[in-house]
């Protein structure tokens, strides 16, 4: 398993290669992590353990991207996601995450708090943010596409 500075590194190279940074904008990739958040909430009301998996790991792209997007230190660039508790309210996980995700996007200020979140509800579910990123980063790393106007990568259909 790669570490989370690892899949930092191989997901903003990942950004560059396909020009959605710096050609991108924080607004674009913000309706795109409201899209991911939104299927984090149906995997968690279905209760689909692979949804949610792949919708932490596909929000946890987005931050990376966004928070390069906003100039942003590295997220990953020292362990910290150490402080993992375990709660059966993910509805107020959600919350929490959602409200770190609308700062971050409004205030342009560091990700870490929603990539905490994220980190518990994974804990919640027996997985973990390294493992949803990794699945997220294999899922992508040979995924191409275009960037539209407005800045938005949509992905090649086979």
């Amino acid at each position: 398993m790669k570490t989370l500075q690892e899949l930092e590194e191989l997901t903003l190279q990942w950004f560059k290669d396909r020009q959605i940074i710096p050609n991108s904008t924080p607004f674009a990739q913000c309706v795109k992590l409201f899209e991911e958040f939104t299927e984090l909430l149906d995997g968690i009301n279905k209760n689909d353990i692979d949804l949610i998996k792949d919708s932490i790991g596909d929000i946890a792209v987005v931050l990376i991207g966004l928070n390069a997007l906003q100039g942003g230190a590295k997220l990953f660039s020292e362990p910290k996601l150490n402080k993992r508790y375990y709660t059966d309210n993910n509805r107020s996980r959600c919350a929490l995450l959602g409200g770190s995700l609308s700062q971050g996007m409004v205030f342009e200020k560091s990700h870490e708090d929603s990539l905490e979140e994220l980190d518990q509800i994974a804990y919640t579910y027996k997985t973990s943010l390294d493992e949803c990123l990794e699945l997220a980063y294999e899922e992508i790393k040979d995924r191409k596409g275009t960037l539209t106007p407005e800045g938005i990568f949509v992905k090649e259909t086979k």
